[in-house]
């Protein structure tokens, strides 16, 4: 499948507007279901891709709504491994947007508090998301092993 587009379901909690400023995401696979604590060895080699780019990125919305991210560069998700989504940015608002969360069986989420850490702390809290695509030869019975990883710094 080829990935367009990625979406986060705001919360109660918090403003429903935020600027991130030098905000990137990059997307990449990964073969293990729990992430480890440095950014750059959870990606297999050679598949971590920058697929979203902005100075400013202005996000805005209210409680349950999706606030989407389109793809400047799609993503081709092979059906194999494990899809990881790499937010960074340098410095965001004084606004505090959320998105609603859940509990995993691992841990999916690794966090940095500076943007150029090489290293954060994995958490087992990942982000509501929703992945939008355009199948490319992905058959029913592939979707169920596709599993997102949340890096962000």
């Amino acid at each position: 499948m080829t990935v367009t587009a990625v979406s986060w379901m705001r919360s109660y909690e918090g403003d429903d507007r935020a600027v991130e400023y030098q905000f990137s995401m990059y997307m990449g696979l990964r073969q293990d279901d729990d992430l480890g604590d440095e950014f750059e060895s959870n990606y297999t080699p050679g598949t971590r891709e920058l697929v979203f780019c902005s100075d400013s990125l202005f996000l805005t919305g209210q409680a349950r709504d999706w606030l989407t991210i389109p793809l400047q560069e799609p993503f081709y998700y092979p059906g194999t491994g494990n899809l990881v989504i790499e937010l960074s940015r340098q410095d965001a608002s004084s606004t505090n947007l959320f998105s609603f969360r859940w509990y995993t069986d691992n841990d999916r989420t690794l966090l940095a508090i500076r943007h150029d850490s090489q290293y954060g702390y994995v958490d087992d809290v990942a982000a509501m998301l929703r992945i939008d695509y355009v199948p490319t030869g992905l058959s029913r019975m592939s979707w169920p092993g596709i599993k997102s990883m949340y890096l962000a710094r």
